[in-house]
C-alpha cells in the first residue's frame, strides 16, 4: 500500500507535498513536546488526513513486524470476533485485512472524524471486506465466538484504567498490545499486567508470570525494523524521522492456562555495543520462580564469522536459548547460544 492509494481516500485533499509535510509536522509536536494538544487533530479533517497518509502507513507493516516477533498467526484467529479498539483511521484494521482480506473486524473509535475517516479508507481499499465501525458507547452481545481485541497504539492514549475497562465489557479471549516503546507506556502495561495475569497468560513478552525485575529507571520494549514505499520514504527523510526502526512495546495475553518457564531460554532487553571480543546483550530470565535481568556475555572466538554476523542482528524482544557456562561479577553472565 503507498501514499497514493490512501490519499484518494483522505477527508482533506492536500494541494501539494509541502502542504502534507507541514501538518505532519504539527503532528509530531503535538505528539512530543506538545503533549497537552495531543488530541487537537481529532476536531481537524486536515491533521486527520496527515496523520492517516502517515501514521497509518507506516504503522502498517509494524504489525506484520510484531506478529513476527511475538508468533502470533492471524489465521489462528480467523474464526474469532475480532476488535480494533481505539480504531483511528483504521490502521490495524487495514493491515490485518492485507494480511486475510476474509477476516470480519469491528472498529471501536471514540472520534466522529476518525470513524469518517476510517469509512473512507475501508470502503475504498477493501469494500468487498466485512468489517463494521462502532463508537466507544456501543455494546457487544458475546456469541459462541471468541474474542481478540487489538489495541494498536491506542492503549497508551486512553490509559489503563480505560483500556481495562473495555477488555472486561468485551470478555476478551485474547488481547495484543501494539503500543509505542516509551517508559511511559511501559509503567501503564505494568499496572495492567498486573491485574490482567488474574485471568489471563502472557505469552510474550515475559517467560513467566512472576514480577517484572525491571525498575521504575528502564523498561521493557522491543526494536522491529520495517520497510516503506519511495514516496514514503522521500517524506520520512525531508522530515528527518526514522520509522523504519520502529521502538515498540508488544504484549500477548491469552486467557486461561499457564506459562511454563522455557528452560534456558532468555528475552532480550538491550542490546550493548559490541566489543572486539564479544557481543554482549541485557537478558531478561525465569529462574526460581523469579524474572531476573543478567548482562550476558557471548564470546566471538567460539563462533565463525557467519554466526556472529547472524548474532549481531539479534534485536531487543527477541527470545534467544542459552547456555550459562560462567558467572562473572556485577550480575554478568557468560555462555553461549543453543
Amino acid at each position: 500500500m503507498d501514499l497514493n492509494t490512501v490519499k484518494a481516500h483522505l477527508l482533506y485533499d492536500f494541494k501539494t507535498e509541502h502542504e502534507l509535510i507541514a501538518a505532519i509536522k504539527t503532528l509530531s509536536q503535538n505528539f512530543t513536546s506538545s503533549r497537552e494538544k495531543i488530541e487537537d487533530y481529532l476536531t481537524s479533517e486536515k491533521l486527520i488526513s496527515a496523520y492517516t497518509a502517515f501514521y497509518l502507513l507506516t504503522n502498517i507493516p509494524k504489525l506484520s513486524a510484531v506478529f513476527e516477533l511475538t508468533g502470533f498467526n492471524l489465521e489462528d484467529f480467523k474464526d474469532f470476533e475480532i476488535f480494533d479498539i481505539g480504531a483511528g483511521p483504521g490502521t490495524f484494521s487495514l493491515a490485518c485485512l492485507s494480511i486475510n482480506p476474509d477476516l470480519e473486524i469491528k472498529l471501536i473509535e471514540k472520534s466522529a472524524l476518525m470513524r469518517k475517516q476510517a469509512q473512507l479508507l475501508l470502503d475504498g481499499i477493501f469494500a468487498k471486506s466485512s468489517f463494521e465501525i462502532f463508537d466507544e458507547n456501543s455494546s457487544f452481545e458475546k456469541s459462541s465466538k471468541k474474542r481478540l481485541g487489538i489495541f494498536g497504539h491506542s492503549s497508551n492514549e486512553m490509559g489503563s484504567e480505560l483500556t481495562l475497562k473495555y477488555i472486561k465489557k468485551l470478555e476478551l479471549d485474547t488481547i495484543l498490545f501494539i503500543e509505542p516503546g516509551t517508559k511511559e507506556f511501559f509503567n501503564q502495561a505494568l499496572i495492567m499486567r498486573e491485574e490482567l495475569l488474574k485471568k489471563y497468560s502472557i505469552k510474550f513478552p515475559c517467560l513467566s508470570h512472576n514480577s517484572c525485575p525491571l525498575t521504575e529507571k528502564d523498561w521493557c520494549h522491543q526494536f522491529v525494523k520495517v520497510s516503506h514505499s519511495v514516496d514514503l520514504e522521500r517524506i520520512s527523510q525531508i522530515l528527518k524521522m526514522d520509522r523504519r526502526n520502529l521502538p515498540v512495546i508488544a504484549h500477548l495475553y491469552e486467557k486461561g492456562g499457564v506459562v511454563k518457564d522455557p528452560v534456558q531460554s532468555a528475552r532480550v532487553i538491550r542490546v550493548y555495543k559490541p566489543t572486539k571480543f564479544s557481543i554482549d546483550w541485557q537478558i531478561c530470565l525465569s529462574e526460581n520462580e523469579e524474572n531476573k535481568i543478567y548482562d550476558f556475555q557471548l564470546l566471538t572466538r567460539n563462533y565463525k564469522k557467519s554466526e556472529i554476523k547472524k548474532m549481531s542482528e539479534i534485536n531487543a524482544g527477541e527470545l534467544i536459548h542459552i547456555r550459562v557456562t560462567k558467572t562473572l561479577e556485577h550480575n554478568k553472565l557468560r555462555g553461549e547460544i543453543l
